[in-house]
């Protein structure tokens, strides 16, 4: 029996969806406030753009202990970003905030990791311990588009590569990512973009491409893309940045797991030198290191000297509370190798759970 032909007679196994009634926002009911923005069958999943605790429950239905006033963004069982909405949208010097493409005030990032990856502006990795504003950004997997949106906000010069179009066109109208210009904007899979870069670059057309100062790997989903994570895809990587170039790979997973180590290993492999950090307000415990699930954020490079991370300053916050604190705080943020390698752990039905208690279960299961 063909694939279509199956659905026709069995249509109970089409992913529900909302795309096809064209009838948006959706409300979830009368009594719960979750609206459903765009929900559409994509090359990656269903990507879902929702809004939580923006409208007003019956009181037996409220629950003072749900997250809410948020917009986020998700591709089926994973989460892509989100933001603060409503009541939560604040900057520490009254700077307005920025809008999404109907004028909608948006707030900080509902995650830490998000803004953690911005921290790569900030590494000094010269004998002379200079940090210079990097004047080129490679983004790979854009997500919400918060780093995206941040460094061209802050001048630099940022191309994006993100395989989704859905995804893309989530980040632009409701989560207000700034247009970077159509020559910067590449909808396709990173691994043949990157090749196909690497090519032009050691052939004559080298002189039109420039080389990367900062790149951010964000491709993390429902578990590791391997074909995104292998020494070939890391080399070709390395081979578009400039020597002393810094790339920062957002990764979840536990501590000692073989994903983790794996990780690990691989990119000390290619590029000699990581440091990375978790997106935990608080320090890590010790008795934390291997059963939790943890977002982390590894900062690599190619350079024979060390990475070391200025203090960050008012204008790298962009009037974000969040940003000040993220920033502000690397020191108590940093993982050491040594913790990241030990101890042993499975992690496919772990991050579905860890999934399950970021945001409300309603949230998954309304598309």
């Amino acid at each position: 029996m063909s694939i279509p032909a199956m659905f026709f007679l069995f249509p109970v196994l089409w992913s529900p969806t909302l795309s096809s009634t064209g009838v948006f926002p959706y409300q979830k009911g009368q009594d719960y406030p979750l609206r459903i923005l765009s929900s559409k069958d994509s090359v990656t999943g269903v990507i879902v753009v929702g809004e939580l605790g923006l409208l007003p429950p019956k009181p037996e239905v409220a629950d003072p202990t749900t997250v809410h006033s948020i917009r986020y963004l998700r591709a089926s069982h994973s989460l892509l970003g989100g933001v603060w909405m409503g009541s939560h949208v604040d900057s520490f010097d009254g700077f307005p905030s920025r809008t999404d493409q109907a004028g909608t005030p948006l707030g900080d990032s509902i995650h830490n990791n998000f803004v953690l990856q911005e921290a790569v502006r900030l590494i000094s990795n010269n004998l002379q311990g200079d940090v210079d504003e990097p004047e080129t950004a490679l983004i790979i997997g854009l997500g919400a588009g918060i780093s995206a949106d941040a460094f061209i906000r802050h001048g630099i010069s940022t191309t994006i590569v993100e395989i989704d179009p859905a995804v893309y066109d989530a980040a632009r109208k409701y989560f207000g990512l700034v247009y970077p210009g159509d020559d910067h904007v590449f909808l396709e899979d990173a691994r043949n973009w990157l090749h196909k870069r690497r090519v032009a670059m050691e052939s004559d057309e080298s002189k039109n491409l420039s080389t990367f100062d900062i790149i951010i790997h964000d491709c993390f989903s429902e578990g590791v893309p391997q074909h995104l994570f292998s020494v070939e895809f890391w080399n070709d990587l390395k081979s578009i940045m400039k020597a002393d170039g810094v790339v920062a790979v957002n990764f979840a997973g536990r501590f000692g797991s073989r994903p983790t180590r794996a990780v690990t290993t691989t990119l000390l492999r290619v590029f000699g030198q990581c440091r990375v950090f978790h997106d935990l307000s608080n320090p890590v415990l010790e008795d934390q290191f291997y059963p939790d699930f943890l977002n982390m954020v590894y900062f690599c490079s190619p350079s024979p000297y060390p990475l070391m991370f200025r203090p960050a300053v008012d204008a790298d916050y962009l009037h974000s509370y969040l940003r000040r604190d993220v920033l502000s705080g690397l020191d108590k943020r940093g993982i050491s190798i040594s913790q990241l390698m030990g101890g042993e752990s499975e992690e496919a039905l772990e991050r579905w759970k860890f999934m399950r208690k970021i945001i409300p279960d309603i949230l998954w299961e309304t598309y």
